[in-house]
């Protein structure tokens, strides 16, 4: 079905068959040879400030305060600015709850955790991935000089965060 849907795009427009080829791609490398890494970023990263990384919201509890489940994104963002300390950490959650969003719960906790503020970028707009994906890439490539990312989330949405990201990177 894939291949037969791409070959109607060609014949609509190659410029956009190509990008859904790219995109098509990406997904068989995602579900095939990503490597995923659990509580600290992979050796042979950027260590300069052209990379950060980007760690995705989880909803807030009703009172305002993280969720387990964002304490350890957070906590894996913390050991990889360690080891890559020349790293941006983009911090992205909009949806409020009592006054807080996610990214402002997200960059207060990092620097209780003593990462320098200058580091930390705050997205507090978007309310879905999607949105985290746009709004990012707004803030990386029009604020900042980043040329990768790497994206902290929970393993179970990291597919599908990785596969927005890498479509709103062909805009």
């Amino acid at each position: 079905d894939e291949l037969r849907t791409l070959d109607k795009i060609k014949g609509i427009s190659v410029e956009d068959y190509n990008k859904w080829k790219d995109v098509m791609d990406y997904w068989y490398w995602i579900e095939d040879d990503m490597v995923e890494n659990i509580g600290v970023a992979p050796d042979g990263l950027s260590n300069d400030s052209t990379h950060a990384f980007v760690v995705l919201g989880f909803a807030l509890k009703s009172d305002g305060t993280m969720e387990d489940e964002l304490v350890g994104r957070l906590q894996t963002a913390k050991n990889s600015a360690i080891k890559y300390p020349n790293s941006y950490i983009l911090v992205t959650g909009g949806v409020e709850k009592n006054g807080w969003t996610e990214g402002k719960r997200m960059y207060d906790w990092l620097i209780e955790e003593g990462i320098d503020d200058s580091r930390i970028i705050v997205e507090s707009a978007s309310r879905n991935t999607a949105e985290n994906a746009l709004f990012s890439f707004d803030k990386l490539y029009n604020d900042y000089d980043i040329k990768t990312v790497s994206i902290i989330t929970s393993q179970y949405h990291l597919k599908r965060a990785t596969i927005l990201y890498y479509t709103q990177a062909l805009q």
